[in-house]
């Protein structure tokens, strides 16, 4: 019996322990497995807001062990309004929900060939928006992905066909946007 209640002390203890989250080179990270972590949102919630350029690395080492960015968190970069440049790692599998909302100076974005999902109103709201270049795993434009993008321009993609796009994909958006095929 004694063991019974230790065994559940240990798991209510193990459940309740938040991720381990750290800082390094200006963005914070968050494990999500043995060799993998996630970029999250600035907990200070004021570094992050002041970026004009972002570059997030394909690894990130934390206490002598070398973990891979496969994720953006949800909101990661949300309200980031005087981020003008992104550079995201090939490795990088999934975009979270309003990674990017807001960011009203971002221009362009290379999504790397790796990314396989974006969550809904990743780039809500970025105004500046004008050119976006995607892989082909990326299947679907999610909901509202793209609204109030109210220059974007032209995708380029890797793919055969365009990723589909939900009917709020690009809501507030030019009737004109011209895809391009990568070769």
């Amino acid at each position: 019996m004694k063991r019974y209640f230790l065994i559940l002390a240990v798991c209510c203890v193990a459940l309740g322990m938040p991720a381990q989250q750290f800082e390094s080179n200006g963005l914070w990270y968050e494990l999500t497995g043995k060799r993998t972590a996630q970029v999250i949102s600035d907990p200070t919630d004021s570094v992050y807001r002041a970026y004009t350029e972002v570059v997030v690395p394909e690894t990130v080492r934390y206490e002598g062990r070398d973990y891979q960015v496969t994720r953006l968190d949800d909101q990661a970069f949300r309200y980031c309004h005087f981020l003008k440049e992104v550079s995201l790692p090939e490795g990088l599998r999934e975009m979270g929900f309003q990674a990017f909302m807001n960011c009203t100076q971002l221009r362009e974005i290379r999504l790397p060939g790796t990314l396989r999902w974006i969550d809904d109103m990743a780039f809500y709201g970025c105004a500046s928006l004008e050119t976006v270049y995607v892989g082909k795993r990326v299947k679907r434009w999610p909901d509202m992905c793209f609204s109030d993008c109210e220059r974007l321009k032209q995708i380029y993609h890797a793919g055969r066909r365009p990723p589909k796009s939900h009917k709020m994909s690009f809501f507030n958006c030019p009737k004109n946007i011209t895809y391009y095929r990568l070769k």
